[in-house]
């Protein structure tokens, strides 16, 4: 409900402190309070988001250039920058699961993301690095 300036509830203080002041963050849930102190908070940032999604489409546009190259040179430079990229995806896949825990797959909002997601770097690691040396081992 809206008040005017002039209501008592518009005049009465927000918040009255009856005891004394305590360094405990008060009507924070140990959960909220555990994300607050994980040493990979920065997974909620959004410089975090953005470095993401740049790295999501600079992978795009390495893997343009390596459809549209028959160059050998070009594709070792393509194939090493896709290595690099699929380690940092799956740097960040762990650490949001550090951050957010089991509850990373379960929560409402991002569940169906993060299950893309771990999808997703399971088949790159699959395709990108356990492959070639299984093949490598028969080819022995």
């Amino acid at each position: 409900a809206w008040f005017d300036d002039d209501s008592p509830k518009a005049q009465a203080p927000l918040v009255q402190h009856t005891g004394p002041i305590t360094r405990k963050p008060l009507g924070l849930k140990r959960r909220d309070l555990e994300r607050q102190l994980s040493p990979c908070r920065f997974v909620e940032d959004s410089w975090f988001t953005a470095f993401v999604v740049g790295l999501i489409a600079s992978n795009g546009l390495v893997m343009m250039i390596e459809m549209k190259s028959e160059e050998p040179a070009v594709l070792r430079v393509c194939k090493m920058l896709e290595d690099c990229m699929l380690a940092c995806f799956l740097l960040e896949l762990l650490a949001r699961f550090m951050h957010f825990e089991i509850r990373m797959f379960t929560m409402d909002d991002d569940r169906i993301w993060n299950w893309f997601d771990l999808f997703v770097v399971l088949c790159g690691v699959f395709s990108q690095w356990v492959l070639p040396i299984l093949k490598a081992e028969q080819s022995h």
